[in-house]
């Protein structure tokens, strides 16, 4: 069934209906209930179009989608069927895995760790994993920090040398900590801590584990701890429980549409790329992050949803898992993920207030491509809206 919600404000998004949580800068909650507003009109024809034309154009099984425009929800639903030639919809709800999109959820862990002190992100990593590390391996990782493989600017290699999972196919063998710690005795830095940019994921499968390590817990427990639970996220998670398995959409391949694929297990990659969620949860994360952003500046406090005040400023300016753009659209953040079956799409433009979210079961150069026209359209009506409303005044 198709839906579109009316009005939520983005303090609706981070509250239950009677009893709820909301969300401040430092991570604690204090209680309250908001009756949701009525809003006066919108037209969404635009969107729904475009993205049925592109799923028609490409084959797609499922894709959901989220909108924020002026900092509320005014948009989220689904398209298509969860698996091909069945009868169950896709829809808000409905589980996606993410991809690199854990990148950012990795981020705002580290944030909190760092807020507990748990974390410094200018040490050396081998302060956090001692007696792992032969001699030559803890002088060759000495220079790397924490916020070098945040950046990707550690010199790890973009694959692990373990991984030897062939392009296209699931990856259905964990990466395991024996491979994690093999790898790091075993490879050389592509380049100097600090000196260069190179997309890694083993880079953000260290960052995962030195988490662990420091915390005592496994990344599951503090993504619930850290990112779940504050911002309610009901259905993200990495580790799907029965009546989750039911949300599930179906993947297929992105190079053969009609070929049912996996989801990926990652082992201690799940950190750079294995969590599960839906648009309905990752709305009330970007509503709360949204507003973080606009919030720059005028509070002493830093929310750990803000991941890119020490982007990187070379190559593309990459922070803690979120990315920073300048181009037509705007100042924009985001991350995507595509797993050779599933891909995600998490962009938002504090400047106006808008946001989108898309997550399908199968991805390829047509889902960023759709991005790009879905956010250049929403923005563009935000400004259109904003002059509309200086001129009536």
């Amino acid at each position: 069934m198709k839906k579109v919600i009316l009005l939520l404000s983005p303090l609706l998004l981070l509250l239950a209906c009677k009893s709820t949580e909301q969300i401040v800068p430092n991570g604690a909650a204090t209680h309250a209930s908001i009756k949701p507003k009525q809003r006066s009109s919108f037209d969404d024809s635009w969107m729904r179009s475009k993205i049925d034309s592109a799923l028609k154009a490409n084959n797609i099984p499922a894709l959901s989608v989220g909108v924020i425009s002026d900092g509320e929800l005014w948009l989220y639903d689904g398209f298509g069927l969860k698996k091909r030639e069945g009868e169950a919809a896709a829809d808000e709800h409905t589980l996606y895995q993410i991809g690199s999109q854990t990148k950012m959820l990795t981020g705002i862990i580290v944030n909190r760790l760092v807020l507990e002190r748990k974390l410094d992100l200018d040490a050396s990593i081998v302060t956090y994993l001692p007696g792992v590390f032969n001699n030559q391996t803890r002088e060759k990782l000495h220079a790397v920090t924490l916020r070098n493989l945040l950046q990707h600017k550690a010199g790890l290699p973009g694959i692990a040398p373990s991984d030897h999972r062939i392009d296209g196919d699931p990856m259905l063998v964990p990466y395991t900590e024996l491979d994690l710690l093999k790898d790091l005795d075993e490879l050389e830095l592509a380049f100097a801590p600090g000196t260069d940019f190179s997309y890694s994921n083993m880079g953000y499968a260290l960052v995962g584990y030195i988490c662990e390590r420091v915390s005592g817990q496994k990344y599951e427990t503090l993504l619930q701890e850290y990112v779940a639970k504050p911002y309610q996220l009901t259905n993200t998670t990495t580790e799907l429980a029965v009546h989750q398995q039911e949300l599930l959409a179906t993947p297929y391949r992105k190079d053969a549409r009609n070929i049912e694929t996996k989801p990926f297990i990652m082992g201690k990659l799940t950190s750079a790329g294995g969590v599960y969620s839906s648009v309905a949860d990752l709305s009330r994360l970007m509503a709360a992050q949204l507003e973080a952003y606009r919030m720059l500046g005028q509070t002493e406090e830093q929310s750990p949803l803000v991941l890119t005040d020490s982007a990187t400023p070379d190559k593309k300016e990459y922070g803690f898992g979120l990315v920073r753009n300048v181009d037509e659209r705007g100042v924009r953040y985001g991350h995507g993920g595509d797993l050779d079956g599933f891909a995600s799409s998490y962009v938002f433009v504090p400047e106006h207030n808008v946001g989108l979210l898309l997550l399908t079961s199968s991805g390829g150069r047509w889902f960023g491509a759709l991005e790009k026209e879905l956010v250049i359209k929403l923005v563009a009506e935000a400004k259109q809206a904003k002059n509309k409303s200086v001129t009536t005044r």
